[in-house]
This record gives C-alpha cells, structure tokens and sequence, in this order.
C-alpha cells in the first residue's frame, strides 16, 4: 500500500493549494467592493430594479420583519447609523453623529426624538413611524424591535436604537 499513501499526500496537497486560492479569491472580492476614485462602498441589496414593493433583506414576502416583536415603547439612545453608498468621509460624520440623541416611544402611539434639547416629534402605528406634520401617514420609516433594539430605516439609511439601562434612564429623567 505504499502507493496509495503517495495519492493520499497528493490529494491533501491539492486541496490545500484549493483551499488557499479560493480564500485568496473571497480577499480579493472583499478588497474590489471598495471604489477608490471616489471612496464609495457598495453594497449589494437583494432587489431587482423592477421590483419596487419596498422589500428589505429582514422581511417576509408581506414586508413584516422577520422576529418581529412590538414591544416597541420605552426609552432609547441612538447608537449607529449607517447609509447605503456612503463615502468613508460620510461614514466618519455617521459614526460620531449615531451615538447622539434618546428616543422617546411612548404607548399612545406618539414619541419624539431628543437631540441636545431639541425634539423631533413622530407618531407610529404597527409598521411606521411617521412625522407629526405628515397627517396622511404617506412617509413613513419602516421599523422593527427585536430584543430591545429599536431598528428604522428610511430607505437607503438604518438607524439602531438600544433601551436605555437604568442607570441611563435615570440620568436623562434627571437632566429634562
């Protein structure tokens, strides 16, 4: 059988050497998704131009977050914000921006949104938030809550919520 050890070690040989190309292939894919002329990174969104039904990688065929819960009132801090097609300059700005600001939700279906003072005011139903101007519910922010965070997109921009700890609470019940 010493033959067949030969094959053995020539086949290990070979799929080690598959190995290390394809990873070196998934590397090079990674590194060509950034655009360096204009320092854009792409994304793929999985939507045919065609199709305008509003569907989001996290939804059903009905557009329903997947894990949807809708234990949706409380109190929130911003912690991220992320924009499709944004350059790396935008993605700077988004990073220090997104920790700013506490969102109340409240359960009559209204809330607002306090940075440094100044409030934005929405109200919200089962699938949307929606501006308080905008009386006929026609632009709303898609959302979801899963496990205490907050998820609202507006389209081309997430913005991620997480519930305040107690501590946290305390503080801004103590400063407003």
């Amino acid at each position: 059988m010493p033959g067949n050890s030969k094959k053995t070690i020539c086949v290990k040989t070979i799929f080690k050497k598959n190995v290390l190309v394809a990873l070196m292939l998934v590397f090079a894919c990674f590194l060509c998704s950034c655009n360096p002329v204009d320092n854009t990174v792409v994304t793929t969104i999985n939507k045919s131009i065609e199709d305008d039904s509003g569907y989001h990688p996290l939804t059903d065929e009905r557009g329903v977050y997947l894990g949807q819960d809708k234990e949706v009132p409380g109190y929130y801090k911003r912690i991220s914000i992320s924009k499709e097609g944004a350059t790396i300059e935008e993605l700077e700005e988004l990073l220090e921006e997104g920790k700013k600001g506490i969102l109340v939700v409240k359960d009559d279906g209204t809330a607002y949104f306090d940075l440094d003072g100044e409030k934005t005011e929405y109200v919200f139903d089962k699938d949307n938030f929606y501006l308080c101007d905008d009386i006929e519910r026609v632009n709303g922010f898609k959302y979801t809550w899963i496990n205490g965070r907050l998820l609202i997109t507006d389209g081309d921009t997430v913005t991620q919520y997480l519930n305040l700890t107690e501590e946290e609470l305390e503080d801004y019940l103590d400063s407003n």
